[in-house]
């Protein structure tokens, strides 16, 4: 079975450059407040654009990401991958949510969620793909969300697909995204 992200158009993908050398506790989410634009200035900087669904949501000062149901059932995803240095051992995502007017679909998890898998340097997955965070009904405003994942020999990037899974109606918003390297290899002595 093909991955999620496979079956992607390549547009989607902001492919990261250079080579990381990051030490625990250091954030490999670039833009995760998701205040800097893009030059067009109509979306944040290094995130892809959903198919259909998703804004650039507004509160006063601060920006979000916003994905709303625009057609009952429909999967409404925005695609988004980290690059994990070599040799990681453990991450922890944090990231802030809000659930409005959500209406589950047709099975139990076609609910609000953040589907996760792991792909190796030539993005190719791999196994050992972690538990999709999800949410089931509304949220009392912005709560704040964490989860502790080991990462698999191999993987260098982390797929990060937040999704209105098929429900049949919602809005899902996410803002603070934190990506941290709990456990990284020793530093080379030489």
């Amino acid at each position: 079975m093909k991955s999620i992200a496979s079956r992607l158009p390549l547009l989607c993908l902001p492919f990261l450059a250079g080579t990381l050398s990051v030490h625990a506790d250091d954030n490999v989410a670039t833009n995760g407040d998701f205040e800097k634009a893009a030059a067009a200035g109509d979306w944040p900087e290094g995130w892809a654009k959903p198919k259909a669904g998703g804004e650039w949501g507004k509160e006063g000062t601060n920006r979000f990401l916003s994905l709303k149901t625009v057609t009952p059932n429909e999967m409404v995803m925005m695609y988004h991958e980290f690059k994990i240095p070599a040799g990681s051992k453990k991450l922890e995502i944090s990231w802030k949510q809000r659930v409005t007017g959500l209406k589950r679909g047709a099975q139990p998890w076609f609910d609000a969620r953040i589907l996760l898998e792991w792909a190796n340097a030539d993005r190719v997955k791999i196994s050992g793909k972690p538990k999709a965070p999800n949410v089931s009904k509304d949220t009392t405003g912005w709560e704040e969300k964490s989860i502790t994942i080991d990462v698999p020999e191999y993987a260098a990037f982390l797929q990060f697909m937040p999704c209105l899974f098929q429900a049949e109606a919602g809005t899902f918003d996410l803002d603070d995204i934190v990506v941290k390297v709990l456990e990284v290899p020793a530093a080379d002595p030489q």
